[in-house]
């Protein structure tokens, strides 16, 4: 009788040690349910970048005297990746713009209207995206990359740590506010990081999980094209 009760006792000692193990290991179902939750439920589609973005990116880089952030993986319309889109109103080339007074060119990659799932959540709460990638050097850089920004905190993206913001809606405040370019980032999650002197930031309409998704694999996927004429 001993011999069987000791028996029983051992299993329902190996028996709980399993239990303790799975609940502290964070393998169980729960903790599966919650690490599924931090996935995105759908991606933005990334292709080749076309070779006249990165023709455009040197030429930009030459333009404002700095090293830009060049994506090889970029957003499609049509299954055809994007690039930088014909110069508008002040723009003096492609992926170059004027901000603040006295005016001072920075690196601007401005892109909307991208192939995006049906379940995208963008601009006006649409399936509509649209990304910005800026450069300016640190002198001319706000002391927030947007009105009234949230820093969320710090992600890895590829050799860099960036800084994660939440940017407020487009309000009056905003357009009031807005000195150097920080309006464009309106309603947008944002990355920003720094190298040397130099202010990096790339952001997407939306506060969601598929956003913050898609800008660390587009900034995985840069490389910073130095100017020639340096």
């Amino acid at each position: 009788m001993r011999r069987l009760l000791v028996a029983r006792v051992a299993l329902l000692a190996v028996a709980f040690g399993l239990v303790a193990t799975a609940a502290c290991s964070g393998d169980g179902p729960r903790a599966a349910r919650a690490q599924r939750a931090l996935r995105p439920l759908s991606r933005v589609h990334l292709v080749a970048a076309p070779r006249r973005l990165r023709e455009d990116c040197a030429a930009a880089a030459d333009r404002v005297g700095f090293a830009v952030p060049c994506p090889s993986q970029v957003p499609s319309v049509g299954g055809h990746g994007m690039g930088c889109p014909t110069p508008q109103g002040v723009m003096p080339a492609p992926c170059v713009g004027f901000e603040g007074s006295p005016a001072y060119p920075i690196f601007a990659l401005d892109l909307s209207g991208f192939d995006v799932p049906r379940s995208y959540v963008g601009v006006d709460g649409a399936a509509r995206g649209h990304l910005v990638v800026e450069a300016r050097p640190l002198r001319d850089s706000p002391p927030l990359p947007c009105i009234g920004g949230r820093r969320i905190g710090t992600v890895p993206v590829g050799r860099w740590t960036a800084t994660r913001y939440e940017c407020p809606v487009d309000s009056a405040v905003v357009q009031r506010e807005a000195m150097h370019g920080e309006g464009s980032h309106a309603g947008h999650v944002l990355l920003e990081w720094h190298q040397g002197s130099i202010d990096y930031i790339a952001s997407a309409h939306g506060h969601t999980a598929t956003n913050l998704d898609f800008l660390e694999r587009l900034v995985r996927s840069m490389t910073l094209v130095a100017p020639t004429n340096r």
